[in-house]
This record gives C-alpha cells, sequence and structure tokens, in this order.
C-alpha cells in the first residue's frame, strides 16, 4: 500500500493534487454539459412535436443512457 499512496511529504504531492484538482473540474465540467444538452433536446422535441409525452420519454430515455453508459451496461 505504500508504494500506491503519496506522502503529504512526497516531491510529487503537489502534481498528484493538481491533477486531482485538473480531473474533478472537467468531470464536474462534463456533466454539467450533459444535463444541459439532454434538457435542451427534451426541449427541441417538445418544438418539434408538441407533444409533452415525447418530451418527457426523450429526458427519461437520455438520463437512462447515460446511466448504463457510465456503469457499464450495454442494455436499456
Amino acid at each position: 500500500m505504500d508504494a500506491i499512496s503519496l506522502k503529504m511529504n512526497d516531491e510529487r504531492y503537489p502534481i498528484a493534487k493538481k491533477n486531482l484538482l485538473l480531473f474533478s473540474t472537467g468531470k464536474t465540467i462534463s456533466i454539467f454539459g450533459n444535463v444541459i444538452f439532454n434538457f435542451a433536446l427534451g426541449l427541441y422535441v417538445l418544438k418539434l412535436t408538441g407533444s409533452a409525452l415525447s418530451c418527457s420519454m426523450t429526458l427519461i430515455i437520455s438520463q437512462r443512457l447515460e446511466i448504463n453508459f457510465e456503469t457499464g451496461k450495454m442494455s436499456v
């Protein structure tokens, strides 16, 4: 376990901390972009069809697919 962990006095600690911050920031922006895209897709379907049912189904299916891709499952 000592080979994997970074101690506070390790010279690589600031670099690892910076990398973790960059990764976390990028992941947060990516998730926010996915949410905005799915919402905009639902509004676009609502504008095209005029059906609230189609809009809600689009939102439900897009969220379901996103959960499946994040967990690695391939079936809906």
